[in-house]
């Protein structure tokens, strides 16, 4: 992860001193501007990416439950053709 970080921060670093680089901005500013509207998509969604995190934590902790009372022939449905 912080490897992942670390790109992106050189990343967003070179395309800030690219910025300010004669005639290379034109070619840079296009693809600053992208990222900046799909970080803003990204975030616009907000309340998704809530239900999203809220839907994932709550299937999370029912399948635990489920493993941690139920046996293991009723979880594991290819137990009855092993030989």
């Amino acid at each position: 992860m912080n490897t992942i970080l670390f790109y992106a921060a050189v990343l967003v670093s070179a395309l800030i001193l690219l910025l300010f680089v004669p005639g290379v901005s034109t070619m840079v500013k296009p693809i600053v501007d992208g990222i900046g509207k799909g970080v803003l998509a990204v975030l616009g969604a907000k309340w998704a990416w809530v239900i999203w995190i809220v839907k994932i934590i709550w299937r999370s902790h029912v399948d635990l439950i489920r493993h941690l009372v139920l046996p293991e022939h009723k979880l594991d449905p290819t137990r009855r053709y092993r030989s």
